[in-house]
């Protein structure tokens, strides 16, 4: 007997006025996975976006919610992907511009890392761009962020390495930073932040 396990994607909003957290608002309906990571959303003002990874068409692809409300009503889901699998999609926000980072495993197993970005608030998406292509490593949970023109993208390997990339256009080019952390260790997860010009890096690392 075939069973289908559904998880659904919820959101919470937390009213400090209040110091409390509203009721659950659900977000997706269809059959399937819908699988976050810990920086799946981002918000500046009342503009919200979500991202996760959807199995709804019978393999894992990248789709995105917004509301322009802080959470009140919300857009209809959108796919930003047309892959094999995608994975571990996160974005960040600074002015009009969404940037968005995700993961890409192909049919015979090599990985990938993608980028888009959209310069009014997801309403329109650019092309995907290949940071990282054909590796035969597994690329685990990238992670962005974005200050100003400033975005800076990380991501660990099963190489055991961190690497990172920034663009300094809004994402328009980017520039590999190399490999900052060496020997971390099969698994390790990363996490940024950025303001100004300064940009911080915290890493999970296993052992």
């Amino acid at each position: 007997m075939l069973h289908k396990l559904v998880i659904l994607l919820f959101f919470f909003l937390f009213q400090a006025a209040y110091s409390q957290w509203q009721s659950d608002v659900r977000l997706t309906f269809a059959s399937g996975f819908s699988l976050t990571t810990p920086r799946s959303i981002a918000a500046a003002g009342n503009y919200i976006i979500i991202v996760w990874s959807d199995s709804r068409d019978g393999h894992e692809e990248v789709y995105a919610k917004t509301s322009w409300d802080a959470g009140v009503t919300w857009s209809q889901d959108v796919r930003t992907t047309n892959s094999n699998m995608s994975y571990s999609p996160q974005a960040a926000i600074s002015g009009s511009n969404v940037h968005l980072v995700w993961a890409e495993r192909s049919p015979n197993s090599s990985y990938a890392l993608f980028y888009k970005r959209s310069t009014n608030l997801g309403i329109d998406w650019s092309s995907s761009v290949a940071l990282v292509s054909n590796r035969a490593y597994q690329i685990y949970t990238p992670s962005i962020a974005a200050s100003g023109q400033n975005v800076h993208i990380a991501y660990s390997t099963s190489f055991n390495s961190i690497y990172y990339y920034v663009s300094l256009n809004s994402g328009a080019n980017w520039t590999i930073g190399g490999s900052l952390i060496n020997g971390c260790g099969n698994g390790a997860r990363t996490s940024l932040a950025a303001t100004g010009t300064d940009v911080h890096l915290a890493c999970k690392i296993p052992g």
